[in-house]
């Protein structure tokens, strides 16, 4: 059965409903969010040497090749793993050509609404709580405009899901990213556990995409 405390964002019914305080939420927009996403000109370019060092504690991700979707509107995406962790990156516009603060919003309910569903049809026993963690913790990457954390209690492990949306360069970018945390310790060692692993993705991945040249 999933679950959710009083105080999360969201909730999960059969219509996946998500209160007015996560609908309502404050979005800075990025100053480029109405460029056009031109994805297949950076899509083969990133990661071309497939080698990527997250820099604290020497973490090595592996990189998949690119996939590009058909559908033109889903664009491209990456996947990383490493022992501890996978994530993946998604850049893709979805058929919009001017993205506003509502696209954003919706956005980023879908990517909730797609992480409830996946636990709910290969985890059904798994329990999820939103875990607070400060925007200050990611609201200096510049493909982040919004985000939250999940602590996913299943019967055999624990994780801390993460996804996040924003905008750069005309065009959407989400990432998704699980860590599997010490069943063996407190809830709040294992969400200090989570926030480790979560900044150093994202700080490796936005200094990686700063010095590629990659926030035009």
């Amino acid at each position: 059965m999933l679950n959710l405390n009083e105080s999360s964002r969201f909730n999960i019914k059969a219509s996946f409903v998500i209160p007015l305080s996560f609908l309502c939420c404050s979005l800075v927009m990025d100053s480029v969010a109405n460029a056009d996403c031109k994805v297949h000109e950076f899509g083969t370019s990133l990661f071309k040497d497939k080698k990527w060092i997250v820099e604290s504690r020497g973490d090595r991700w592996k990189v998949k090749a690119p996939h590009f979707y058909k559908d033109l509107r889903l664009g491209v995406a990456f996947g990383f793993s490493s022992v501890r962790a996978k994530a993946d990156l998604y850049i893709y516009d979805a058929g919009i050509s001017n993205i506003n603060e509502i696209d954003l919003e919706q956005q980023l309910r879908q990517a909730v609404s797609d992480i409830v569903h996946r636990y709910q049809r290969y985890d059904p026993d798994a329990e999820l709580y939103e875990l607070a963690y400060p925007k200050s913790m990611y609201s200096h990457i510049s493909f982040i405009n919004d985000a939250l954390a999940i602590f996913v209690s299943k019967p055999s492990t624990d994780e801390v899901t993460f996804v996040s949306m924003g905008v750069v360069n005309g065009c959407f970018h989400k990432v998704r990213y699980t860590q599997a945390v010490a069943t063996d310790k407190k809830l709040s060692e294992k969400r200090v556990e989570g926030a480790f692993g979560i900044s150093r993705f994202l700080n490796s991945l936005h200094l990686f995409l700063w010095d590629s040249g990659y926030f035009r």
